[in-house]
Parts: structure tokens; sequence; C-alpha cells
């Protein structure tokens, strides 16, 4: 296993191996979600260039087998409440935008693990230290159990926040869902 610790991204070929991957990786999340699950194209790229994310990619045999990115400058995800962040962290939080381990290799533990610590290796401790990670209850609810185990009592995990999403279907004439 490789480690690959990168920041500004400008190779092309490095950053469409990495799309690829990162496409490939969230399909599934895609395909059953009615939010996006993924940054489009722009913003990927967007945020692989920028010079406060910080990009972990893991490499089997060449092949990438995991990417995590981290960052804590909230400032450059648009989807994050600013308001929010003032209230509760007003010096600051950390935030993991994306966790990804490909398919043929999530039966892998050391992948998932090596990937988690490389990311929460790049968080200094101290007071007032805090992470956000978003992930999916439905698809991928054992991603917040394998931080808290892997990180071995030097975190706390608790969910927070108040979006879920509902959805409603009309009955047809007959009192049936379609």
């Amino acid at each position: 296993m490789d480690v690959q610790r990168l920041t500004v991204i400008e190779d092309a070929e490095l950053i469409e191996e990495l799309w690829q991957f990162y496409e490939e990786a969230f399909a599934d999340l895609n395909e059953e979600s009615p939010i996006a699950q993924t940054w489009p194209r722009e913003g990927f790229e967007a945020w692989m260039s920028n010079e406060r994310v910080i990009v972990i990619v893991i490499r089997i045999e060449n092949e990438v087998a995991a990417m995590g990115v981290v960052t804590n400058d909230i400032s450059i995800e648009p989807l994050l409440s600013r308001t929010y962040f003032a209230k509760y962290h007003p010096n600051g939080a950390w935030y993991f935008p994306a966790i990804a381990v490909a398919r043929h290799h999530r039966s892998n533990i050391r992948v998932a693990r090596k990937l988690i610590e490389c990311l929460m290796a790049e968080i200094s401790a101290g007071e007032e230290v805090v992470a956000y990670l978003f992930f999916s209850t439905e698809k991928n609810a054992s991603l917040a159990k394998l931080v808290v185990r892997f990180c071995k009592g030097r975190i706390v995990g608790e969910v927070v926040g108040t979006e879920s999403c509902f959805r409603m279907t009309w009955k047809n004439e007959d009192g049936e869902t379609p």
C-alpha cells in the first residue's frame, strides 16, 4: 500500500484518474439519492487545486484503492452553513468532504483504516478541534463507526443536524402508489 499526500493538484492526468475513481466510488449513492452525493467536475477540480485542501490517495499495485479529502476551510464548501459554524465553531472546524474506497477494496479493512488514519493525522489535536463528516446512513452507515473505531478513543462522535430526505408519493385513482 502506497500513500500519497497531495495539495494543489495541477497534473491533468492525475486529476482525470482521481475524477474517474471519485465518480465510480460514489456512483451507487448518486443513483439512490435525490440529492447529489458528489461535486460536478468543475467543483471537483476546484477542490483538487485548492491550497487549503489535503488529498490522501492510497494505491495498491499503482491503482487508486482509496481517496480522502480534508480541509479546515469550510468557506470553500457552498453547502455548509456559515451561520451554523459561526455559532458553534467560531474558531474553525475541519471538514471531510470525501472519503471513498474502491468497490473491490471495500472488504479489505486495512485500506479503510489506512485512509482514515492518514486523514486524522492531518488534524492537530487541541482544545477545540472538531471535524465534520457527511455520509449516507442507508448506504454507508458503517463509515462513522469505522472512524470512531480506528481513532481508538481519541474522538467522540455524534450525529448532528436536522436534514433528512422525505419522499411523498401520490396515490392514483385506485388509491395505490405507482
